[in-house]
């Protein structure tokens, strides 16, 4: 007998498989739905705060999108930091990169504050 043989073997048969990816995929199909709506929601809450900012030339919906980019990595790193300092660093560097990219800071900082509660660490 090969390895590939024996791998095969020790491989659980089509039903015991079926029946394992079909008890997972109820609970699969509810976060993914569940994080569907979070997103969603940021969006709506980027829209909102872009439209409700004074002071600020109304963006185009390029920009708009690009400020709805930002949000979604500032939620990933939201959702896998409960907080400290490396939150602060990625925050800051996702503000610092979309900066660079022509979105204003302030804005983006805005953003953060309103949506993920998030401020700039202090001196």
């Amino acid at each position: 007998m090969n390895r590939v043989d024996a791998y095969i073997l020790k491989m659980p048969n089509e039903a015991t498989m079926t029946a394992i990816l079909t008890a997972l995929k109820d609970g699969m199909e509810t976060r993914l739905s569940n994080e569907f709506m979070n997103m969603e929601s940021i969006e709506a809450l980027v829209r909102g705060t872009i439209a409700g900012i004074t002071g600020v030339t109304a963006p185009t919906k390029a920009q708009c999108a690009a400020y709805q980019a930002a949000c979604k990595q500032m939620y990933r790193f939201d959702r896998h930091w409960v907080g400290g300092t490396q939150l602060d660093a990625d925050m800051a560097a996702i503000i610092a990169k979309w900066s660079l990219r022509g979105l204003d800071g302030a804005v983006l900082s805005q953003l953060a504050y309103e949506i993920f509660h998030w401020s700039p660490p202090g001196p």
